[in-house]
């Protein structure tokens, strides 16, 4: 079995550690995992054990950048299985890639394909990797036209069981996740479907923190309309994964966002997938059908506001989607790590020792 090497050097992209973590444990491999200060916390809050390393603190940033590159060589030369950079961005990578020869394979995780396209460092980069993953399945094609690298889809949609948080009874719950950023997400939208009401028993959960000055507007105009939940301030990660197991679906508010259809993948996606939680659109995405299956659209005579009233009424036609979802095997956690260790070129081979099978009873499976 083999000891990989998985590495954040960016304050971002949490959410895709756990699963790579869970699809290594389930089969009986490791990994050790080299994180940013600010994440540690967080990966924490999930019970993933993390190494920081030394990017803040005193001195100018390039000797601390140096000292973080010659930590992750000698971690990368203790193990014997595949390095993972999380992210490409950034100065590290560049630094460090080049570097890492003779051992075992190096890949990287691309965030947002359309970079590939403009960026002749980044495919410099891609072509000293042995393979590149993305978010998605309609991600594999550009990024291979841009680089005529090997890409591997890799949606990282698991995070381990948490406590459900309760909810009273015939209330139904939506979340937004991210923050409240009208450049990201379309809030526009929703403030437009709640202008007439929000039904009695619908709870909307807005996950994030409002950023900017028309973030900030936008936030005290939903705070006014009863049934819009902010959670203010920080949220653990135990309380965000307890909110979204208790949510009946997802609103990814995405509609009109080129950047999420064309080129990267909204963490909403991939959350949504991890709590087989359907999304609830204000109109077809036509993103491809690893979103659009998952989704939840107005009838033909509907827009958002409509569709919320509809499914506040019968709740039933979430609870059939998350049933349908959990059945589906494209979104099941067994083919998310067959994915993810076939691009490492490790085994799948699961035994009773080392591999548990995924439920949704709030238990399984565990880090080992």
């Amino acid at each position: 079995m083999a000891r990989a090497l998985l590495i954040e050097t960016s304050e971002a992209h949490a959410e895709c550690l756990p699963a790579q973590v869970a699809a290594l444990a389930q089969a009986g491999h490791t990994a050790e995992v080299l994180v940013h200060p600010a994440l540690q916390p967080r990966l924490a809050g999930l019970g993933l054990e993390a190494e920081v390393l030394p990017l803040v603190g005193r001195g100018p940033r390039i000797l601390r950048d140096l000292r973080t590159v010659g930590r992750i060589l000698l971690r990368a030369r203790a193990v014997d299985g595949p390095v993972v950079f999380n992210t490409l961005a950034g100065a590290i990578p560049r630094l460090t890639i080049p570097l890492l020869t003779g051992g075992g394979p190096v890949l990287a995780i691309e965030h947002d394909v359309g970079r590939l396209a403009t960026s002749r460092s980044r495919r410099y980069l891609v072509r000293r990797l042995d393979g590149l993953l993305v978010l998605a399945d309609r991600l594999v094609a550009p990024a291979r036209a841009a680089t005529g690298a090997t890409v591997t889809a890799f949606p990282p949609a698991w995070f381990p069981p948490v406590p459900q948080v309760p909810k009273p009874a015939g209330e139904v719950w939506l979340a937004v996740v991210g923050a409240i950023d009208v450049e990201r997400r379309d809030y526009g939208r929703l403030l437009a479907a709640l202008s007439h009401g929000c039904p009695a028993n619908l709870r909307i959960h807005l996950m994030g923190r409002p950023t900017g000055s028309a973030g900030h507007a936008m936030a005290e105009a939903l705070r006014k309309i009863p049934g819009v939940v902010l959670h203010e301030g920080f949220l653990p990660e135990e309380r965000v994964h307890g909110i979204l197991a208790a949510c009946d679906g997802l609103l990814p508010l995405v509609e009109g966002r080129e950047r999420y259809v064309r080129h990267a993948v909204s963490g909403a996606f991939n959350l949504a997938q991890a709590h087989a939680l359907p999304l609830v659109v204000g109109q077809h995405l036509d993103i491809g059908p690893e979103v659009d299956d998952r989704c939840v659209t107005p009838h033909q005579d509907e827009d958002l506001g409509a569709l919320l009233h509809r499914l506040a009424a019968t709740p039933r036609v979430l609870t059939a989607a998350r049933d349908d979802l959990r059945r589906d095997p494209r979104w099941s956690f067994a083919t998310l790590q067959e994915q993810y260790l076939a691009a490492l070129g490790l085994s799948s081979r699961r035994t009773a020792a080392s591999y548990r099978a995924p439920s949704w009873d709030g238990r399984q499976p565990q880090w080992a």
